[in-house]
């Protein structure tokens, strides 16, 4: 057991330690008591973490107490996924006032799990993601392949989903800021400069005339794309990339409407959309290997949501001051699923 610097580590540490145990069992039984676990540890992570900030949490109910949560964490610069927390507690009241035919399903446990582990190490400092838990440890869901294909699977699902609902908020915005921008017809004038200008590489390509006529239709891409956007981009390469879907047109527009540092956000957003294609494959490759990491990977996927979310909430917000009765139906109901 690990030893603990702190007496107020001690509880909430050895809560989710046992509730991870219990995880390692595989049974109906022990998923239902290791994910009641997790919730009582959790919370007990929370309080903790309130108390040390000197704040009243007597008979607090768990809605007030995320509130308070959110506005220490702001304070201290730290995240935590609140809104996965939240919904994971009310799995867990249906669990506990429901009981018999009500089990929670491992992929929410094991992610139950895993933002256990990440609550006690951003708000009380310990890591167990580490220890040995004995012989038990070697049944965990993770080792049997199917399960964890089932699990990146969602995972990829989520990262999709949360990129679609985010260009799609993105398009909202271009229609305010630029009508012309968000039309099927305007979207057929970028499709017709990449497809008609496009250079097809020839069996002699290295040869001067052929780099010659490349550049050529590079820079007539350039100026049709600056003279359909009233433009004046210079970068070939850049203007390549948002030829390539009008997605990146519009998240161009709306980073530079409400984000303060553009290139920083411009190039999260590009690697965002990289890790979102090669990090599936890899998390797939890894599949069969020993070395496959839970931990990483739910990492991994947390940070690029991060973003997603962080990058929603100030769209959201645009959006419900800009354009307070358009109904939106939200990431869908997938997401709710998770």
């Amino acid at each position: 057991m690990q030893e603990y610097e702190k007496p107020w580590q001690v509880m909430p540490a050895k809560i989710i330690m046992l509730a991870k145990e219990h995880v390692s069992k595989n049974t109906d039984f022990d998923g239902q008591l290791a994910f009641l676990l997790l919730d009582i540890g959790v919370e007990a992570a929370l309080k903790t973490y309130l108390i040390n900030k000197k704040q009243d949490i007597e008979k607090i109910l768990f809605p007030d107490l995320i509130k308070k949560i959110k506005e220490e964490l702001e304070k201290d610069d730290l995240e935590v996924d609140l809104q996965s927390l939240e919904y994971f507690h009310r799995i867990r009241n249906k669990l506990y006032h429901q009981g018999d035919g009500v089990k929670p399903t491992d992929e929410n446990l094991q992610r139950y799990l895993f933002l256990a582990m990440d609550v006690l190490k951003t708000l009380l400092a310990i890591d167990i993601s580490e220890l040995d838990l004995g012989p038990e440890s070697s049944h965990s869901i993770w080792d049997e392949t199917w399960k964890v294909k089932r699990t990146l699977d969602d995972l990829t699902l989520e990262l999709k989903e949360r990129l679609r609902y985010f260009h799609e908020s993105c398009g909202l915005i271009v229609e305010q800021l630029r009508p012309n921008y968000a039309t099927r017809e305007f979207e057929l004038e970028l499709i017709n400069i990449r497809e008609e200008h496009k250079y097809l590489p020839l069996e002699n390509d290295d040869k001067i005339e052929d780099a010659q006529d490349k550049l050529r239709l590079a820079d007539e891409r350039l100026h049709l794309f600056n003279k359909l956007t009233g433009g004046q981009f210079k970068n070939h390469d850049f203007v390549d990339y948002l030829l390539e879907n009008i997605n990146h047109l519009h998240v161009l527009l709306v980073l530079k409407e409400l984000t303060e540092d553009f290139d920083q956000e411009w190039n999260k957003y590009v690697e965002i959309l990289d890790r979102i294609v090669a990090l599936p494959v890899r998390w797939e490759s890894g599949l069969d290997s020993p070395h496959l990491d839970p931990q990483k990977i739910y990492l991994e996927h947390r940070e690029i949501v991060s973003w997603l979310e962080e990058k929603q909430k100030t769209i959201d917000g645009w959006i419900s001051a800009h354009l307070p009765n358009v109904w939106r139906p939200g990431p869908s109901l997938y997401l709710e699923l998770l």
